[in-house]
């Protein structure tokens, strides 16, 4: 696995525009495709999105491989693991009732 840190550069939009950026945290496979993401938006809604809750009404796990070069290139940067972890389960999240 490998960890990453992007902030965005947009907001969603429409009804949610107000959120303001967001700083997703991925968690990438071997294969390139993330099994765990985190959202974080400047007005403090935090959602999250792995194979048990893949897509709601806010949003949706990325469903595209994340290459690591393209993302660096993006301006992501690496993170470790267990700051990932951390942010995962330390979060008071908007779009999961057991969370």
């Amino acid at each position: 696995m490998r960890y990453y840190r992007h902030r965005s550069n947009e907001t969603l939009g429409g009804k949610y525009d107000h959120w303001g950026l967001c700083t997703a945290l991925y968690e990438i496979g071997d294969n390139g495709y993330p099994t765990r993401q985190l959202e974080s938006f400047d007005i403090g809604i935090v959602l999250k999105y792995d194979q048990t809750h893949p897509k709601d009404k806010y949003g949706w796990l990325e469903d595209k491989a994340l290459d690591h070069d393209e993302l660096l290139d993006l301006g992501a940067e690496e993170i470790s693991a267990e700051w990932f972890e951390k942010c995962w389960t330390s979060f008071k999240v908007l779009n999961r009732d057991n969370d």
